[in-house]
């Protein structure tokens, strides 16, 4: 042969690592019929000379398979052997379905038997081989359904589904007017209907008095434990004072020159 090539041993082994029971699992030497010849045995006592064949095992368990190759270009000949796993697809566990809050951690994982592959798919095109994949903070791109697969010897379950809801943290407020005043009755703020509270000065009343100027700030937390916070500064002012005088003086000096009630804040 003066083309140049030379025979190696075959470097990708093309017997198959397994298959489920029942399935007709595909042995394909990838090596052309016009340049080779072959012959299979399969310890189920199968035996054949085709390059590409299925064959179906009736019962589970490992099968030790061999290939013998002859390269009639070069006049060499390679052997390879393999033990086929034959197994039962097997139900995949999966989390349960999770609702997380915005910018939390997630963790999605799946059970399945002892050295098993994982394939997980999900929204915008996510794919993991994990068998825990893991996200620092989540958004709502995270959202939606994913499926994954356990894959032993060849054999992969049928998929298991779990559904990731993001959830929005929640949003306090305290309105708009930053101004109060210092009278008799005291102010209070309230930011509304939650699970619990937690204030500037360490407080958890679901609402906070207010007795100086300065920020309020507040972090609350839902019934799902997401959390959200608000702050404001507010500026106390007095009410204005009224008197009137006990007496005018229109002399014409510009002082005391008229009566009647005057105001001072």
């Amino acid at each position: 042969y003066g083309g140049g090539a030379s025979f190696r041993k075959i470097n990708t082994n093309p017997i198959p690592e397994g298959g489920c029971l029942s399935d007709s699992i595909l042995f394909d030497s990838g090596l052309p019929e016009s340049r080779f010849s072959f012959q299979w045995s399969l310890s189920d006592g199968t035996t054949t000379d085709e390059a590409v064949f299925r064959h179906r095992f009736s019962e589970v368990g490992q099968y030790p398979v061999q290939l013998i190759l002859h390269d009639h270009c070069l006049d060499l000949i390679d052997t390879v052997h393999r033990q086929v796993a034959v197994t039962l697809r097997q139900a995949v566990s999966v989390s349960d379905e999770q609702l997380i809050c915005l910018g939390d951690p997630l963790k999605l994982e799946a059970t399945d038997l002892a050295n098993a592959r994982y394939e997980w798919t999900g929204p915008n095109h996510f794919f993991s081989e994990l068998q825990a994949p893991y996200f620092v903070s989540v958004n709502e791109q995270i959202a939606g359904q994913y499926a994954v697969v356990g894959i032993v010897s060849g054999c992969a379950t049928f998929p298991a589904y779990t559904e990731v809801e993001i959830l929005p943290p929640p949003e306090p407020t305290f309105g708009t007017d930053s101004i109060f005043c210092d009278k008799e009755v005291v102010p209070s703020l309230d930011p509304g209907s939650f699970h619990s509270y937690h204030w500037q000065d360490g407080s958890s009343a679901p609402s906070h008095q207010i007795h100086d100027e300065g920020t309020y700030a507040v972090t609350v937390t839902d019934y799902h434990g997401c959390q959200g916070s608000t702050e404001m500064f507010l500026h106390k002012i007095s009410p204005t004072r009224i008197y009137i005088p006990n007496a005018f003086s229109p002399n014409g000096d510009g002082i005391n020159a008229g009566f009647g009630p005057l105001g001072q804040d």
